[in-house]
């Protein structure tokens, strides 16, 4: 239609960085008519992130207080002995606390200041027997004494007892002097004969075992505690799998709803644009932003943003839980974070930048698979199948290295992070081991350590992925609202005026007209088109000719000159009453799919069965559509491609011929006629344009040979004006293209 620079966007080259202020106060415009769903969304996440936070510390209290609760408590005192233990002193009441208990320590005694005034450690290496260590621990009020598990000792008569299974009084009553009161339902189970027995209270368990000469009783837990946590975690996991379903689809509802906006606003903003954006961009890329930089949003909505608040939220309650049970191990724990942060600051930058080049790529992919699917039948016509496959192979060679490139950041960074993890559990079961040793710590403590380390770690190890959604969202959204702040360059006045049904004369003054700054095409136009008048428009290729009717409907902003139809300025009316008095049929038809009836209608979507027939016989359509399989009711395919281009024309002028235009635009539309099927239009063009100003591009010269009035345009100025005889008599341009044509018919 004219020439013009393609222009690439800069939005390729988005530097925008992990979070936008403006961008995102944007974003939220669109998440307001979902607030609720997104409190419901951040509420349903908390409990999520609860879930991740309170299971380790369901095993913690499984494993010390019901499988191997704290069981070698041999007895509480009062705070009496703090003072003497913290001198280091054995008082002799101290060694009468421990003789209640029938332990009786050693002259070698000695006691070691773990912590003063909170934890001690009593050793005592007798003659006769192996070094044996008890934990002293302030609890609350009062002192409590531990050993290794061990609650007392018995004799060995009561051996055959337990292995026939008989819990004689004299068995009871040893318990019951070690302050364990037994009922009657007490039962024994045999472990291993003559070395291991279980005794069973209730919900009390107990492990007697054979060692050096003696029985050994040992708490082995409460059963029904262990049960009752049991099912507690199994409740606490299935109530997770409906909060995480509801979370999920929630996200997802309010992701794609929003969007749904989005792409509603986009694509209608699009719609409003003047034909000046399309031409100064491909339309792959334009596609891109609706598909893949909308995707890029998507994924932020119901992933980054549901990611980043989770895992914030479990980091923080894991860091209280942890801190809670042991601050020491805790901070051991957390000695390795600076190291993950800086490694993912490190990758931050590599991953911006290989992220970026893939969604350029990805852009130009869907550019080539736009422009080759679109053209193929101009790829086949010139056998070029072969030059379209290497160009596209090169193109998504390119989109492959890009991708590639990333990959191997990420294969990089993920190793890096699982070593630094690998180490940072290592710390805890090395340190968390020795403080179990000095009982600072117990075993269940260390169990939820490790899990809430894991936990800890990988929310961080998500970081620089989450960090990569939110850059992406962020490109995505600056290139989709790049094109949303996109004004019109064909906007309509504040004070535009409604144009009333006109009579159909147009008037150029002075026009002249630049695609781009000072290149300017046209110079000077002026003529008039009287009501009801045909205006041939003729001459060279370039010369100007379509964009001088272009003008008429504003698809481009008219630079210098005015053009006015009926006395009005084009430019002080509004261009839905403007072009709704108008009718275009182009070169190229475009045929939209759906049937024919569909798209002979797009001309009047309220038209009648009998005024869509009407339009097609008068333009010598309804013959050719009713000899098709579902006459109107025939697919035409994408693009009309189920149709001959000649069909494809005569639709063309149904669809526009039905809206009854005042004014008819014609632009090479008869160019791709058979002559057979030009002459059927000529004789309905001769009625169809009586009572209408039309405005009519040929390039068959025999066409328009009966306008009114014929221009001819040469380097974007009107050098002949007159009608076909008059233009003939002067021997000017029109008669040297008449003659060229007409040559060249004769010798074809």
């Amino acid at each position: 239609m004219h020439g013009h620079h393609m222009h690439f966007d800069s939005e390729e080259e988005s530097t925008v960085g992990f979070y936008d202020r403006a961008l995102m106060s944007r974003l939220m415009k669109f998440l307001a008519p979902h607030k609720y769903k997104f409190m419901l969304a951040l509420i349903l996440m908390l409990i999520t992130a609860t879930y991740t936070m309170i299971t380790p510390y369901l095993q913690k209290v499984a494993i010390d207080d019901y499988i191997m609760p704290d069981k070698g408590l041999l007895l509480s005192t009062d705070l009496v002995f703090q003072n003497e233990l913290d001198s280091g002193i054995i008082s002799n009441n101290l060694r009468e606390s421990f003789k209640s208990k029938k332990i009786k320590l050693s002259e070698k005694a000695t006691i070691s200041v773990e912590e003063a005034g909170s934890r001690w450690l009593i050793t005592d290496s007798g003659r006769f027997h192996r070094e044996k260590k008890y934990s002293v621990r302030r609890e609350e009020d009062k002192l409590g004494i531990y050993t290794d598990g061990l609650l007392f000792s018995a004799g060995l008569p009561f051996l055959s007892d337990l292995d026939s299974k008989i819990f004689s009084d004299g068995l009871r009553r040893i318990f019951e002097e070690n302050g364990i009161t037994l009922s009657q339902n007490t039962s024994v189970s045999i472990r291993k004969g003559g070395e291991r027995w279980l005794v069973v209270d209730g919900s009390e368990r107990y492990l007697v075992k054979t060692e050096e000469g003696k029985l050994n009783v040992y708490n082995q837990g409460r059963l029904a505690g262990l049960v009752f946590v049991a099912l507690l975690f199994m409740g606490v996991a299935l109530l997770n799998v409906f909060v995480s379903f509801g979370r999920s689809y929630t996200l997802v509802w309010m992701g794609q709803n929003i969007i749904y906006d989005i792409s509603v606003k986009l694509f209608s903003h699009i719609q409003t644009l003047s034909m000046k954006f399309f031409d100064r961009r491909e339309t792959g890329k334009i596609i891109s932003r609706l598909t893949n930089d909308v995707q890029a949003l998507n994924e932020m909505l119901t992933r980054g943003v549901a990611s980043l608040a989770v895992d914030l939220v479990s980091m923080l309650g894991i860091m209280a839980f942890m801190l809670y049970m042991n601050v020491k191990l805790s901070l051991a724990s957390f000695t390795l974070v600076p190291a993950l942060f800086a490694v993912a600051l490190l990758f931050r930058t590599r991953g911006r930048a290989a992220f970026r080049e893939v969604r350029k790529k990805v852009a130009n992919v869907t550019a080539k698979l736009e422009e080759g699917i679109s053209g193929v039948r101009v790829v086949k016509s010139f056998s070029r199948e072969d030059t379209n496959i290497q160009r596209f192979d090169k193109t998504n060679e390119e989109n492959l290295d890009a991708n590639m490139q990333a990959v191997k950041v990420w294969s990089i960074y993920y190793p890096i992070i699982e070593v630094i993890t690998s180490i940072g559990t290592c710390i805890v079961i090395w340190y968390g081991g020795v403080q179990i040793m000095g009982e600072y710590l117990t075993r269940g403590e260390l169990v939820a350590f490790l899990a809430y380390v894991h936990r800890f770690y990988m929310p961080i190890r998500q970081i620089t992925r989450v960090y990569t959604t939110m850059q992406s969202a962020m490109a995505a959204s600056e290139r989709i609202f790049e094109i949303m702040d996109t004004q019109p360059e064909v906007r309509e006045s504040p004070s535009a005026l409604e144009l009333p049904l006109i009579v159909g004369k147009v008037e150029y003054e002075n026009v002249s007209f630049a695609y781009e700054e000072s290149e300017y095409v046209l110079h000077g136009i002026s003529f008039t088109a009287e009501p009801g008048q045909t205006v041939a428009i003729v001459g060279p290729t370039g010369a100007g000719k379509s964009t001088i009717v272009g003008l008429l409907p504003r698809l481009y902003q008219l630079r210098e000159g005015v053009i006015t139809i009926d006395g009005y300025d084009i430019n002080q009316v509004s261009l839905r009453s403007l072009r709704n008095q108008m009718g275009i049929v182009l070169q190229d038809s475009f045929l939209f799919s759906g049937t024919v009836r569909e798209n002979i209608m797009y001309g009047k979507l309220d038209a009648t069965e009998e005024e869509i027939i009407a339009a097609a016989e008068a333009v010598s359509a309804h013959r050719f559509i009713s000899q098709l399989l579902n006459t109107y009711d025939t697919e035409v395919g994408e693009r009309g491609t189920n149709l001959s281009v000649g069909q494809r024309q005569l639709v063309s002028f149904a669809r526009a011929l039905l809206a009854d235009p005042r004014i008819l635009i014609l632009d090479e539309a008869t160019s791709s006629v058979d002559a057979y099927t030009e002459m059927l239009i000529q004789n309905a063009l001769e009625e169809l344009l009586k009572n209408r100003t039309s405005f009519v591009i040929a390039h068959r010269l025999s066409t328009i040979v009966n306008a009114d009035k014929l221009l001819v345009i040469d380097g974007g100025r009107i050098v002949e004006t007159g009608t076909h005889a008059e233009l003939l008599a002067q021997g000017g341009l029109y008669q040297k293209l008449y003659d060229m044509q007409f040559l060249s018919e004769s010798v074809s």
